[in-house]
């Protein structure tokens, strides 16, 4: 499986390492060397290109779970409702709980 990590976390962590910490305290052609390795790698990672992912919802967190309105939901002849979703399942309408306000909850 694929991991997918935060750009702006990746060039946060960069900007934190110190270059006089490689090499003696006075060794400056060491300490240039470590800042434009840093460089370098700064502009690699922010010319890497943004995969094409979206935010997963997965049921336990979704708001319309349990609900009509949800893709899993069933109405069965006899009048029970069901639905066949755990809580690890997702899909392309999910919406999370905590952001209930910015869907249309029915």
């Amino acid at each position: 499986m694929k991991e997918y990590i935060e750009r702006a976390t990746v060039l946060n962590l960069l900007e934190k390492i110190n270059p006089v910490d490689f090499g003696s305290m006075f060794d400056y052609e060491a300490h240039g060397a470590v800042q434009e390795c840093l460089r370098e790698i700064s502009y690699g990672v922010e010319d890497i290109s943004a995969a094409d992912v979206a935010e997963v919802v997965r049921c336990k967190d979704c708001v319309w779970r349990g609900r009509e309105e949800c893709a899993m939901f069933y109405r069965c002849d006899c009048g029970e409702q069901h639905t066949w979703e755990t809580d690890n399942d997702f899909c392309s309408y999910g919406a999370r709980m905590d952001k209930e306000d910015e869907h249309e909850a029915g």
